[in-house]
């Protein structure tokens, strides 16, 4: 079943002439795998956000969604802290007139809610095209550039190569070492393995981008996530 409707995202979005699905399109697969995520809402008018209001826990995010504004944040296409309705009102004219501005075509505006901040880390995966999928563990965030704190797995992987993956970032020291705060580790390993469990059932993915994950002492949420395929 799950595969079934990854197949229908990428359908959908090979028809529309992209090679990426949305962020809205990512998170629900990752949903599917048991991967946690924050929650989420595409709307495509103003009156969807009546639907919705009474589900939302504020404060939230909003996010321009559309094929050519795939990094939201360089055109101001994100807005935080949204309190309330005529807040999230308000968000929503001002990214619809963006998009207006800049002649981007909307699929719509993707509401979320806005995660307790924890420690940001990245998951990734890519298709290399002598091994094969990759997966990838690190510091995420802002920081991801600036620090290429990260380490690489060959898949297949087993439980103990993934906490090797872990141990190989500086991040992995932090988790372990961290004051007054005790994470659990067996946590993020499941997570790890939801991950390739969604890959090798989708062998068309070719990179996976998930930054920020937050990472709480027992639990995980990607805040962020992008996907690309290629039609085998």
């Amino acid at each position: 079943m799950r595969r079934n409707n990854f197949l229908a995202f990428l359908n959908k979005a090979k028809n529309e002439g992209r090679d990426f699905l949305f962020e809205y399109e990512s998170k629900s697969i990752l949903k599917e795998y048991g991967i946690p995520t924050t929650k989420f809402y595409l709307v495509k008018n103003e009156q969807e956000i009546d639907k919705i209001i009474n589900e939302l826990n504020f404060p939230c995010v909003a996010k321009i969604t559309s094929p050519k504004a795939i990094h939201k944040s360089e055109i101001g296409g994100v807005i935080l802290g949204i309190n309330g309705k005529d807040e999230l009102i308000k968000a929503y004219k001002k990214l619809t007139d963006i998009a207006q501005e800049k002649s981007i075509p909307l699929e719509g505006i993707l509401i979320e809610e806005q995660s307790k901040p924890g420690i940001e880390a990245i998951i990734g995966v890519i298709k290399d095209p002598v091994f094969g999928h990759v997966i990838m563990f690190g510091t995420g965030g802002i920081y991801t550039e600036a620090f290429k704190d990260v380490s690489f797995k060959v898949l297949p992987v087993n439980k103990k190569d993934l906490f090797e993956l872990i141990d190989e970032t500086k991040l992995g020291l932090i988790l372990k070492n961290s004051r007054g705060k005790k994470y659990d580790l067996n946590i993020l390993i499941e997570n790890l393995e939801k991950v390739v469990s969604l890959v090798e059932e989708n062998p068309e993915i070719i990179e996976m981008d998930l930054n920020p994950v937050f990472i709480y002492e027992s639990n995980i949420k990607v805040v962020d996530a992008r996907i690309r395929f290629q039609v085998i």
